[in-house]
């Protein structure tokens, strides 16, 4: 059986792990999740975790591009802002279509325009490459 010990530890699920608490499925299959999506979930939750390691280091990149800080927050808004109006239109699209063929579509957009930073050597280069996270965000998230 498993029980909460301690501020997110769990024990007797097969791991003890300390993680959040919406995270936990993952490792067991309480949720009824089939391995694909399992899958899914733990490349996604690697995604994540090696944009978090990179994140300290993007003030670095912009500004060895020439950015200062008001482009690096122009970037920022310009990934937040495709993002939120793109995602409106692809929650009502993913309706009418398959939600995994966009997940799968916006991760394959997602692992392009990550690679698209080794491009960048302008700030303009730097908003378009944001511009095209923030769809894929968009296009990864189809609910």
């Amino acid at each position: 059986m498993c029980s909460k010990k301690w501020w997110g530890v769990y024990k007797g699920c097969g791991v003890s792990v300390v993680v959040e608490e919406t995270y936990i499925f993952w490792f067991t299959n309480r949720a009824g999740m089939n391995k694909v999506m399992r899958s899914l979930l733990l490349g996604s939750y690697i995604w994540f975790f090696g944009w978090g390691l990179l994140g300290p280091l993007y003030a670095v990149f912009a500004q060895k591009i020439g950015g200062d800080i008001l482009e690096m927050t122009g970037a920022y808004a310009l990934y937040l802002i495709v993002g939120g109006l793109f995602s409106i239109g692809f929650g009502k699209y993913s309706d009418h279509v398959s939600k995994e063929k966009m997940m799968v579509a916006g991760y394959m957009l997602n692992a392009a325009a990550t690679f698209g930073y080794l491009l960048v050597d302008t700030p303009i280069k730097l908003f378009i490459v944001q511009a095209l996270l923030g769809l894929a965000n968009a296009l990864a998230t189809p609910t």
